[in-house]
């Protein structure tokens, strides 16, 4: 095609049996080759020349004649017209082969700039294609791992772009790539972590930087997990200081020094020869700075509990915390080897940069699922342990911190506010199961002398509630009767027993009366619990009760406790 081109644009006429030749050729079924064989097999049924035609179909090597280079006798294809002599001379001339130097020297000559683009790479700097070809790219040592910049092996067909492969699918000139190199080593340098990078998990590391570096460096990074090191752990609850620290510095810097879009990608190491790019994102500074305020909203989407301190995980901290799986006695299950982390680190970043208006989709119910798969036992250890007097340790605090920070926030993403949701059917449920073990709980204090249940009654409802709430309010209701019944007689008695006040023990009972009062007209026989309804019921059963004001002294334990708002 290329030389039917060149002879269209040359004036002179003698080319015209070759564009003759090549037009005829577009006419031949099935191309040249197809009707190739037509002819042969044709010729052959009829007995034509059959030596001299098999040689066509079938190489049979000459080892006599074979060269240094493996090949023997080659055959040669002559196309020619059969009405060369309207033209002049035949194309097998020596005519025609210094017609054909001729026009494609004056092609070369007067290259159209739309060729000439083909000795510039994709970012328009002079490229030497010949050279370049098979050079692979530079490799980069990263803190964790070396990464070649870009993997170009002709053997994987998955390398091919638009028909090419190698450096041929996206072209980068010599000094592009030591550029490129220079930036990915600069950015991943020792004094920019926490700035520019920072660690992910083993073998993976994800950088985030802005497209204007300016004198003052912009911690970016900060908002993605906690400094490494001892302060590390001091900050490890304080993703909302690392953001104010954020805004501040830059907030301080003038409005052109400024950067306006920053790059965020997340590398693994697949294996011993293999790195992959597995998150690019591109966004404005704003875009991340709201994101960051809408993580700390999420975290804090949650009622209160008194025993806990509310956290906000950082998002790199997200998968660790759903990953985590616990047994019935609060220890940590450890993985094997041969156990998948289900949730990896990258989405954590993923989470933080959707914003509000961008629900997250299916992925928001495999969060939530794996959440509650992992910590329900747990969440049940402690309310448990709560309602026997048992302190949390601080690792088990922290942990539930983290879990209900979770919560809130997958919640809170798909549009559940705590003002809303804390009416809901499910949190109070969760609010009932939580009334029930502390009247069981009072009870067993005053008519077993202290001796309280291993497992009060609402705690064994849980996992009941969790998957047949109806059944679940149905079972309650037969095994919480005669504590009901005690709870009546016991508030109004002139005495306490045991150090239990019996003003405590009406206020529970009123706590109980309204929340079922509040549940009977949302209450139906269709009702059925999502993942979204189940976190709701675990919040419901560890977050306290409203409060009020007026306040009701616990003889035994001492504690000031208020009435219901």
């Amino acid at each position: 095609m290329e030389i039917l081109r060149a002879i269209e644009t040359n004036s002179n006429n003698d080319g015209r049996i070759i564009a003759a030749l090549l037009q005829s050729l577009k006419v031949l079924k099935g191309g040249l080759r197809s009707a190739l064989e037509t002819y042969i097999f044709s010729e052959l049924d009829k007995g034509t020349n059959v030596q001299r035609l098999i040689g066509f179909l079938f190489y049979c090597e000459d080892t006599k004649k074979t060269t240094s280079t493996g090949g023997g006798d080659n055959i040669s294809v002559i196309l020619d017209l059969t009405e060369w002599e309207e033209y002049g001379y035949p194309i097998a001339c020596e005519d025609t082969t210094i017609y054909i130097n001729d026009i494609l020297i004056r092609a070369d000559n007067t290259e159209t700039p739309e060729t000439k683009l083909q000795d510039y790479d994709a970012f328009g700097s002079p490229f030497n294609s010949k050279r370049l070809k098979k050079t692979p790219m530079p490799n980069v040592k990263l803190p964790e791992f070396t990464v070649t910049l870009r993997t170009m092996y002709h053997e994987q067909h998955c390398q091919k772009r638009y028909r090419e492969i190698d450096a041929g699918s996206f072209p980068i000139a010599e000094e592009n790539r030591k550029f490129t190199k220079q930036a990915l080593e600069w950015i991943a340098s020792s004094e920019h972590e926490d700035i520019t990078w920072k660690r992910a998990d083993r073998n993976e590391i994800v950088f985030i930087y802005p497209t204007q570096f300016t004198s003052i460096p912009i911690p970016f990074a900060s908002l993605l997990a906690p400094s490494s090191g001892a302060e590390g752990q001091f900050a490890r609850a304080r993703f909302d200081k690392c953001v104010k620290d954020f805004i501040d510095v830059f907030n301080g810097l003038t409005p052109q020094n400024q950067p306006e879009h920053i790059r965020v990608f997340y590398i693994r190491k697949m294996d011993n020869a293999r790195s992959k790019v597995i998150l690019n994102r591109n966004c404005c500074v704003q875009s991340l700075i709201n994101a960051a305020e809408i993580w700390q909203n999420g975290c804090l989407n949650v009622p209160d509990i008194t025993y806990l301190t509310k956290a906000i995980p950082f998002p790199l901290e997200m998968a660790r915390i759903l990953n985590t799986s616990w047994s019935r006695d609060g220890n940590k299950i450890a993985l094997r080897k041969t156990d998948v982390k289900r949730i990896k680190p990258y989405e954590g970043i993923e989470l933080l940069l959707e914003l509000e208006n961008h629900p997250i989709k299916d992925s928001g119910y495999d969060y939530l699922h794996t959440l509650l798969f992992n910590s329900k036992a747990l969440l049940k250890y402690a309310g448990n342990c709560l309602h026997h007097d048992e302190s949390l340790t601080p690792y088990h605090a922290i942990s539930i911190s983290n879990i209900v920070a979770m919560f809130g926030l997958l919640l809170y993403k798909y549009g559940y506010k705590k003002e809303v949701y804390m009416q809901n059917t499910a949190y109070l449920i969760g609010q009932m199961l939580k009334a029930t073990d502390e009247l069981h709980a009072l009870y067993c204090k005053v008519e077993r002398n202290g001796s309280i249940s291993s497992q009060l009654v609402g705690n064994s409802m849980f996992t009941i509630a969790l998957e047949t709430p109806l059944k679940a309010l149905s079972l309650l209701s037969q095994r919480i009767s005669p504590y009901i019944c005690w709870a009546k007689r016991y508030r109004i008695l002139e005495e306490s027993k045991n150090g239990v006040n019996n003003k405590l023990v009406g206020w529970y009972l009123r706590i109980f009366e309204d929340i079922a009062n509040s549940l009977t007209p949302i209450v139906d026989e269709t009702i059925q619990f999502n993942e979204f309804d189940q976190a709701q019921l675990f919040l419901g059963y560890l977050a306290a009760f409203p409060m009020k004001k007026e306040d009701v002294q616990d003889e035994d334990t001492n504690n000031t406790l208020c009435k219901e708002e």
